[in-house]
């Protein structure tokens, strides 16, 4: 300690001296040890024993939160509305009631794919594109399958679009009276071609009361009045056209007719019922009697 004294008692006398004799002081093995192991070394053992406290990581989990709540909540960051485009009304008011959704809500809080793949679970959506809006707006754009027809099969009545795909499940033919109705195995996956036929029949288009797929090849058209009409395979919307022309000139289907075979398009045949045959065949026989 004398020492120490005297080394500052000398030094202020000559500052020169004293500024030497600092950096000589400073570079003594114990001072260097001093600043280079025991100080960090104390001061890390304070701050874990700072951290550790309970208290602190309570507050600090706190700040936190409040922090994030702040951030997330933000008036920038709230959605506020919803806008539903390219779906009926009804479909709309579906695809609200499946989402489970309560605004205003925070746009870190939406999960626009799951969104989006909850509307695509609706049978009635063919696609759907789910964006967050300047404003705070969700919007939803979506593609609706179009029914198209009724297909009746042996397991259920389903209503499709025009390519033949399901859009829901019915319980009754009475649902959908305004869509045409098909029926027989696998007709589904000709639906075009169904759909063609009903737009040439428009003539008969109170009458028909729909198409049955035969043998996974060709349609029967059925009328009111059990009448039937058997299209061929091939070119059946140029057999139905014939047929209507037949129709036109000679009444065709106002007469006891049972069917008209087109299945071989060249030779057409027409089958009418026991009551009608029976009246021709006594005509004909009195016509042969007066002869």
């Amino acid at each position: 300690m004398r020492s120490l004294r005297l080394f500052f008692t000398r030094s202020r006398s000559n500052p020169s001296i004293f500024q030497y004799r600092l950096q000589r002081f400073l570079l003594t093995r114990s001072v260097r040890f001093l600043m280079k192991a025991a100080l960090p070394v104390g001061a890390i053992i304070g701050i874990v024993f700072y951290l550790i406290h309970e208290n602190y990581w309570i507050n600090v989990e706190q700040f936190l939160r409040d922090l994030k709540y702040e951030i997330v909540h933000s008036p920038g960051l709230m959605v506020h509305s919803l806008t539903i485009e390219g779906a009926s009304d009804d479909l709309a008011h579906e695809i609200r009631d499946v989402l489970p959704l309560e605004f205003p809500v925070s746009s870190f809080d939406l999960d626009l794919d799951y969104v989006r793949n909850l509307i695509i679970d609706i049978s009635r959506v063919k696609s759907a594109g789910v964006h967050l809006q300047n404003g705070g707006t969700l919007s939803i754009e979506v593609v609706e399958f179009k029914p198209a027809v009724v297909w009746r099969n042996s397991e259920s009545i389903q209503v499709l679009d025009a390519a033949g795909t399901p859009i829901n499940t019915i319980n009754s033919r009475q649902e959908r009276v305004d869509l045409p109705l098909i029926a027989g195995e696998n007709a589904d996956k000709h639906v075009t071609e169904a759909l063609q036929i009903f737009a040439t029949a428009v003539p008969w288009k109170s009458r028909l009361r729909g198409l049955v797929r035969i043998g996974e090849r060709r349609w029967d058209i059925i009328l009111d009045k059990e009448q039937k009409i058997l299209l061929p395979s091939l070119e059946p919307v140029q057999a139905l056209e014939r047929v209507i022309s037949m129709n036109e000139t000679s009444n065709l289907f106002d007469r006891d007719i049972l069917l008209v075979d087109m299945r071989i398009p060249d030779r057409p045949t027409v089958r009418i019922s026991q009551e009608a045959n029976k009246v021709f065949l006594e005509n004909r026989k009195n016509q042969e009697e007066k002869n």
